[in-house]
């Protein structure tokens, strides 16, 4: 589960991986449908036509709304691997989008959204949103903290298995 893998590589990945990463990018969406309806954005009626933004803007914004979930869960493992805020990656997307238009993809957007997409697969239990509810950051043990959390996990259920015997 630690392995390293571009959205690319999806077609040979492991099911659990290909499910993980399309519930992210689901609940990516949604938080970003969200978060343009808080800026005034709305659905067209049906006599209106779409309104369209740029692919490149919309990834950006999706790789922040990932960002922001995480941060407001207390989770920063993206600042330690050097990717900035979700508000800086907010403001960059922006200002990112208000640049005139280049051929093809923004490099710095496609290169967050791979980053971002890489510390989900390494670093968080791609099964944790529907066993747990919850993202569920991966990483060492405190093997002190772990043996108590054990022992009173133990001793609180002492009883129960005292009543099976």
């Amino acid at each position: 589960m630690a392995t390293t893998l571009s959205s690319a590589s999806l077609l040979h990945a492991p099911p659990e991986l290909v499910a993980a990463a399309t519930r992210d990018a689901e609940r990516d969406a949604d938080a970003l449908i969200s978060f343009l309806g808080d800026l005034g954005f709305r659905r067209p009626g049906p006599d209106e036509p779409p309104v369209r933004l740029p692919a490149g803007l919309l990834l950006g914004l999706g790789a922040a709304m990932r960002l922001l979930i995480w941060e407001s869960n207390g989770v920063h493992v993206h600042r330690e691997a050097g990717i900035p805020s979700a508000y800086e990656v907010l403001c960059d997307v922006f200002r990112r989008a208000a640049e005139p238009v280049q051929d093809g993809p923004d490099p710095v957007i496609a290169s967050l959204c791979v980053r971002v997409f890489n510390l989900a697969v390494r670093h968080f239990a791609w099964e944790g949103q529907p066993i747990l509810g919850a993202d569920v950051l991966l990483g060492e043990a405190d093997e002190d903290a772990l043996i108590d959390s054990l022992a009173q996990l133990c001793w609180a259920c002492r009883k129960e298995g005292e009543q099976r015997a």
